[in-house]
């Protein structure tokens, strides 16, 4: 059933208690419940390159402008705060697909340079700490089986992955 005020929604994800979703559409990131209520915006985008946003568990979003990297929002609205810089970290492609995982101090990503040229990386946010966790791979996300499933050449994969090690 069509919520209304979410034509032309893009980029869905979740809250972290299922009860809301938020989107990207009409050059805003927006929220909604989903057991009715009024639309929200989070904030303005000025461009219409996001490509993703992740909802995590202290009240923050997380969300990708392409060849611009990742953004954080707190829920409530505001001003969004640069989380990476691809040109600030080693002339990088775009930071793409965001993924708060669990406990929320990390976040996973995929680094794309181009279509062949892609990997996942995750972030420490207190720390700043980067790195790569899949060399090839696509919109990687990490699911409750304790697993990394991505796309990488057209096929859909999964790897193991702790999340204490990182």
């Amino acid at each position: 059933e069509p919520i209304p005020g979410t034509e032309g929604a893009v980029a869905l994800f979740l809250s972290p208690d299922g009860d809301w979703v938020g989107f990207y559409a009409d050059r805003h990131v927006r929220k909604v419940s989903l057991q009715g209520g009024a639309l929200s915006t989070i904030c303005p985008i000025d461009r219409t390159t996001f490509r993703g946003g992740t909802w995590g568990p202290h009240n923050t979003i997380a969300y990708s402008l392409c060849t611009l990297g990742l953004r954080v929002v707190p829920v409530a609205g505001g001003t969004p705060e640069v989380l990476t810089s691809v040109l600030d970290i080693h002339n990088e492609g775009d930071h793409v697909f965001p993924q708060f995982l669990p406990g929320g101090e990390e976040i996973l990503f995929t680094v794309a340079n181009s279509a062949v040229a892609a990997r996942i990386a995750v972030r420490h946010l207190a720390t700043g700490e980067q790195r790569t966790v899949i060399e090839r791979g696509f919109h990687g996300r990490y699911v409750s089986t304790g697993h990394i499933v991505y796309a990488w050449e057209g096929e859909l994969l999964a790897v193991p992955f702790d999340l204490a090690k990182l």
